[in-house]
Parts: C-alpha cells; sequence; structure tokens
C-alpha cells in the first residue's frame, strides 16, 4: 500500500479464490434500486425506497442476474446514493453476524461506489447494513462456483 502523503490506512479483507476455484463473469445485471422510477434485471428489489439509518437490506442474489443457485460468493458493484451523513456499507453473508468491516465509506451527498466480493447467505441473500439513511445500488459482474 502506498501513500504520497502520511495519512492512516485501513484494509479489509473482502474474500479470496480457493485453489482450483475460478470466477465465472456474467454480463452487468442491476439486483437492487432503491431510487423511485428504477428497474432490476427482474423487477425485484427495485424503487422501493431508501434505506433508513442503521437498517439491514437482505438482498436475494442467487437465481437472479446470471447467478446459479449454488452460487457461493458473488462479485457486486455496491453504491451509496446522496446518503443524509457521514457513514458507510457493510456487504456480508445473510444469517451470520454483521462484521466489523466496511465496504463503501461515504459523506453526505455523495455517489459512491465500490466492488464487493461477497460470500453468499441463508437463502441466496446477501445483507447491505447502512449506517446512515441512503439509496443504495447494486449490480452483480459475477459469481464464485
Amino acid at each position: 500500500i502506498y501513500t504520497l502523503t502520511a495519512t492512516d490506512i485501513i484494509a479489509d479483507v473482502n474474500g479470496y479464490v480457493p485453489a482450483g476455484g475460478s470466477p465465472v463473469s456474467v454480463v452487468p445485471g442491476r439486483l437492487l434500486d432503491s431510487r423511485p422510477g428504477e428497474e432490476t434485471v427482474d423487477h425485484l428489489f427495485e424503487g422501493d425506497g431508501r434505506r433508513v439509518a442503521g437498517s439491514v437490506t437482505e438482498l436475494k442474489v442467487t437465481g437472479r442476474g446470471g447467478v446459479p443457485a449454488d452460487a457461493d460468493a458473488v462479485m457486486l458493484n455496491v453504491a451509496a446514493v446522496l446518503p443524509d451523513d457521514w457513514g458507510f456499507l457493510t456487504v456480508y453473508p445473510c444469517g451470520v453476524e454483521r462484521p466489523l468491516a466496511s465496504n463503501v465509506n461515504y459523506g453526505p451527498g455523495d455517489v459512491v461506489p465500490n466492488a464487493v466480493l461477497a460470500k453468499v447467505g441463508e437463502g441466496g441473500r446477501v445483507c447491505i447494513y447502512t449506517l446512515t439513511a441512503t439509496d443504495i445500488i447494486a449490480d452483480v459482474n459475477g459469481y464464485v462456483p
């Protein structure tokens, strides 16, 4: 990790691909867009409104956007859109305790995306926690079988 000027640095591990494993790319597809009037690949999880501070969105990822039912993990691009205040999103497998980590860090009024590798949890879902009220977008780019 290189930095041009003095700064604090935080590094979170998102996952790894095991020996012999290989990620599979898919045609990018929108799986979640909370903004009114926006669409997803199958019209699920679309336009259902801003997420309130401290909330968790349980997003079904398997069986959608080219991700098979038995996928172990998904590669997502997750964005916070126009949050009310400083905060973060954490993406993690549903059914486990939320980890002490962030995947997207944002400020008030920002539009901030980030690539996320997330293990698939119970019911083929990933959970997305937001510290502050914001709209959330999630696009799938691939999966790990």
